[in-house]
């Protein structure tokens, strides 16, 4: 492996120096590591892709090379800032140097790393050369990485508000102390798990949903959820209506995240005047899961959206945590629906009782 870094680190230096003789043997070899290879010609407006470029930004191999077809392969803010690096780099006054990741526009959608170096007869620059590299897979890594630390931060905001809110009503000697401290006892045992279970996703690399079913009644869920919001915002009822008989094979920690998101919504959006419904009914092999808000409805081009975390439209909603909630049910096999109209919006959740896909 060290001898392998070290023939492509000298293959680099022979292409950026632009010998002629070792220049092509440069190439292939770089072509062979999954680098391929540009070059400008400033004086000329040349611009020269190898054939492993061109299969990267998706350009034919008889297709003519120019900037405007280079940047129509690229993302329209990545093909400005694009634009600007080499700008600086012809600057006889830079260090000639250059490097920016970028995206590209065509079905494989990949992230690449352009990097290159200037070379200058005087104050003129004669030549760009440089590689580029395939880093889809670390940029997918890096946002699974992120997603899990929003995951987190996203997720611990309601117990969060639930233990401050707590402590402040033992504070005040509230008659119900007793309830008020097993509910945050319970929260901070909660909080404990979902930083363990973050922890150890970052350190196995997992990049999706992972579960830890065991069986027990939703009831017991849905009452945790209920009593952390409650503590959370105190002055805004919910009123469960559930069968404590309604028992399956799911992950308890999992599902309080989606009730925690949930009921946020609910409560972030809904009338603060009138109480958020939630309600579990046993349908034979599945459990329906519903909270209710009244309030202004959510206009149909929005609804399309709204587990998308990329989003970020003029309706006001959490993506991020909608999007959880989506993943975690599908992850226990269910699904998830949305209704909303001047009535109410209601979040309906469907979850085998056996364990589906996880």
């Amino acid at each position: 492996m060290k001898e392998d870094v070290m023939s492509s680190n000298l293959e680099m230096r022979l292409l950026l120096a632009g010998k002629p003789r070792e220049l092509s043997g440069a190439r292939l070899a770089l072509e062979a590591a999954g680098l391929g290879t540009w070059e400008i010609r400033p004086r000329t407006g040349e611009h020269v892709l190898s054939l492993r470029s061109r299969r990267l930004l998706e350009i034919g191999d008889d297709e003519p090379i120019s900037i405007q077809r280079i940047l129509a392969a690229l993302q329209p803010v990545d093909g400005e800032r694009w634009k600007d690096a080499v700008a600086q780099v012809l600057d006889p006054e830079s260090d000639g140097d250059c490097s920016i990741e970028f995206r590209t526009v065509g079905p494989a959608r990949r992230w690449l790393f352009a990097s290159g170096r200037a070379f200058f007869q005087g104050v003129c620059a004669v030549r760009i050369a440089g590689t580029l590299e395939d880093i889809t897979e670390r940029k997918r890594m890096e946002e699974e990485r992120d997603f899990h630390l929003g995951e987190l931060g996203h997720d611990l905001r309601v117990p969060l508000n639930a233990l401050s809110m707590g402590i402040e009503l033992v504070q005040r000697d509230s008659p119900a102390k007793a309830e008020i401290l097993s509910t945050m006892q319970r929260t901070a045992k909660t909080m404990d798990r979902l930083i363990e279970r973050l922890l150890r996703s970052a350190r196995a690399g997992e990049g999706e949903v992972q579960l830890r079913r065991e069986r027990g009644p939703l009831a017991d869920v849905c009452r945790q959820a209920v009593a952390e919001i409650s503590l959370a915002y105190p002055g805004h009822p919910v009123q469960l209506d559930c069968w404590d008989e309604v028992s399956g094979e799911w992950d308890r920690d999992r599902l309080l995240q989606v009730m925690r998101n949930l009921l946020s919504n609910a409560m972030e959006h809904g009338d603060p005047g009138t109480p958020v419904m939630v309600s579990v009914i046993d349908c034979n092999e599945e459990v329906l899961l519903t909270v209710a808000n009244t309030g202004q409805p959510i206009p149909d081009p929005f609804r399309d959206h709204l587990f998308d975390p990329t989003r970020r439209g003029t309706w006001p909603s959490d993506h991020l945590g909608l999007y959880i909630v989506r993943e975690i049910v599908r992850a226990h096999g269910g699904r998830i629906e949305l209704t909303s109209d001047e009535s109410a919006t209601v979040f309906h959740v469907w979850l085998p009782k056996k364990g589906g896909q996880s």
